[in-house]
């Protein structure tokens, strides 16, 4: 499919999303969201920014990534751990 018509056909969708609640969405919010979640999936940022086209992963992190309660849940969780090992190691 051409890019020109995929942009339209989704252009068409938004818009009927829309009229029926939901919040305005561009193909490039869904290029965030998209990001995020490989992110979140555990996917490697050098690949993810390759995905996207990108000429770094600094630029898909700067730009792209947002941080999600997921993220930071995960990452408090990983810390807990590390503190209970040195805790269970140092008696």
């Amino acid at each position: 499919m051409c890019p020109r018509n995929f942009s339209t056909r989704f252009e068409v969708l938004a818009k009927e999303m829309e009229k029926r609640g939901y919040p305005r969405l561009t193909l490039h919010d869904l290029r965030h969201s998209c990001a995020t979640l490989m992110l979140e999936a555990g996917v490697n940022i050098k690949i993810i920014s390759s995905i996207l086209g990108h000429h770094s992963a600094a630029f898909t992190m700067q730009t792209y990534i947002q941080s999600s309660e997921t993220m930071e849940q995960d990452a408090l969780e990983k810390i807990n751990k590390n503190i209970d090992k040195i805790f269970e190691n140092n008696p």
